[in-house]
């Protein structure tokens, strides 16, 4: 902190919450303060460029691809735009789930779209504490378009997929002129793995190829079935296609890996779980593949009353 200006060692900065590389100067990068200070931090001339106080802790940063602009996100659920020639002055701070006391939004992204359309805000967290402060969100934000996904478990870490990254550029464009262009989200849940389409209308999942979660509601009644009829095994799979028909239809976005060849075999494990459902599901190779769900639940309900008593007798 030698080279950090004297106004901002009047307060203990805190721990380094975040690091992040500047996006079109290899020799920048900003460091964030648990108390508030960003610092862009020159290596070259090993100083401090500009220093940039929020008035809440710190959670995360993440840069505009110009490196002219950054958000900061901070532990009462607002994130802050803030220019780079502007010093300390932010350009815009937002609650986005306020003006009610929210959770901290612990990651933040800012993705430029293709063409004229509006950037994609991307966040974990956020909620408000009083209605929503249970519950594991990634929220996504275009325009006027603003969804948030709720999972069933916590998020541990998200990455957006970006064809900016995937493709090759034009060597003769600015690097601040190139677009993200993001494709998809993968969200790391404490339990599961889900990938989220950024392409298709309504940003719908996909369909998980492999890591699905067997546990999300805890198994109460399992049964091995193998050696399946052949024309039963097909109709499972049509009642299964129709039944993830919401889902994305674009190809899995990970890329990497070899899919193990099936046994000819075709071997099913249900089971039954404690939220009522039953599953079936593909054990025929090594990478458990879900074919198709039956919620049992409805199908009881009309034997009770409100106030839980048993109609049968």
């Amino acid at each position: 902190m030698q080279n950090v200006p004297e106004d901002c060692k009047v307060v203990s900065t805190g721990s380094v919450e975040a690091l992040q590389a500047h996006p079109t100067n290899k020799d920048k990068f900003l460091i964030g303060y648990d108390r508030g200070l960003i610092v862009l931090w020159d290596l070259k001339e090993n100083k401090a460029d500009v220093t940039f106080n929020a008035s809440q802790q710190l959670e995360s940063l993440c840069w505009n691809r110009n490196g002219k602009e950054f958000l900061s996100s901070h532990s009462d659920g607002s994130y802050v735009h803030w220019v780079v020639d502007d010093g300390n002055q932010p350009k815009e701070e937002c609650i986005p789930y306020g003006p009610f006391p929210c959770k901290a939004i612990s990651k933040i992204d800012w993705k430029t779209a293709e063409g004229d359309n509006e950037p994609f805000m991307i966040f974990s967290g956020g909620m408000a504490r009083g209605s929503y402060g249970d519950k594991f969100t990634v929220s996504v934000i275009q325009g006027e378009k603003h969804v948030t996904f709720d999972f069933t478990s916590r998020v541990l870490d998200y990455t957006v997929l970006c064809k900016a990254d995937e493709e090759p550029t034009d060597p003769g464009l600015e690097a601040g002129s190139i677009r993200d262009i993001p494709h998809s989200i993968i969200v790391l849940l404490e339990e599961e793995i889900v990938a989220i389409d950024l392409l298709s209308n309504g940003w719908p999942p996909f369909r998980l190829p492999y890591g699905n979660s067997i546990h999300a509601s805890a198994i109460t009644a399992s049964s091995h079935v193998s050696n399946v009829p052949e024309s039963l095994w097909k109709k499972i799979i049509d009642a299964g296609n129709q039944l993830f028909s919401s889902y994305s239809k674009r190809e899995w976005p990970i890329r990497g890996g070899e899919k193990q060849e099936t046994r000819k075999s075709r071997d099913i494990l249900l089971t039954g779980h404690e939220d009522g459902s039953v599953k079936f599901w593909n054990v025929s190779s090594v990478s458990m593949e879900l074919m198709y769900k039956v919620n049992t639940a409805s199908y009881f309900e009309e034997g009770f009353t409100e106030s839980g008593k048993t109609l049968f007798n």
